[in-house]
């Protein structure tokens, strides 16, 4: 530049670079001190697993009968109760069974909300768990209804405490043949449930 020299006009540059620095970074600190903040927050959130689960009243034998013939029936009440807290099917079915008599055994299974396992009292059936068709046997209940997915029963509670009572009605087929003297049956009855 003209009337300038070259060490005069490199330190006017310098000193023009570093006042622009300055004067940049002071707009940016003054920016940056002068904003308005705000936050929102929620919570300390988290998740818990439901439960599933059920209890009989009393793990004592519903039948323990000797000296049957043909004709003979009776009935034993058992009530069971969800303690779950959520939605839950619960289905009835054969964990193990053997012996011969039960082919001549007929197997009635009600639900209802009246009895327990001292007495069926005025139990009255609002559904029935078994038979679902013709087969009314406890042979047929013991292979066709020994797990959970093919196991009979519509209770559906949806709370703890809820129960329901079931009936259990057995009777000897009239026609049952002398060949069945002294046989036997046996089966353990299972309540298994899953949430819906």
């Amino acid at each position: 530049m003209p009337g300038l020299s070259r060490g005069r006009f490199a330190v006017m540059l310098t000193v023009a670079a570093i006042g622009g620095m300055l004067t940049s970074g002071a707009l940016v600190w003054q920016s940056s001190a002068a904003v308005f903040k705000d936050t929102a927050t929620n919570g300390s959130n988290r998740w818990t697993a439901g439960n599933v689960a059920i209890t009989s009243e009393t793990t004592s034998l519903l039948f323990n009968i000797t000296g049957l013939k043909p004709g003979d029936s009776g009935s034993k009440c058992i009530v069971v109760t969800y303690n779950g807290n959520i939605g839950a099917s619960v289905k009835l079915y054969a964990s193990a069974s053997s012996g011969t008599f039960r082919q001549y055994l007929n197997l009635t299974v009600g639900l209802g909300s009246v009895g327990n396992y001292a007495s069926c009292g005025a139990f009255a059936v609002q559904s029935t768990a078994y038979p679902t068709d013709s087969n009314v046997t406890l042979e047929y209940f013991c292979i066709n209804r020994n797990s959970y997915a093919n196991g009979v029963g519509s209770w559906t509670p949806s709370a703890a405490g809820q129960t329901k009572v079931y009936r259990f009605t057995y009777d000897v087929d009239p026609a049952t043949p002398d060949s069945a003297q002294s046989s036997t049956a046996g089966v353990t009855f299972t309540w298994a449930t899953q949430n819906t």
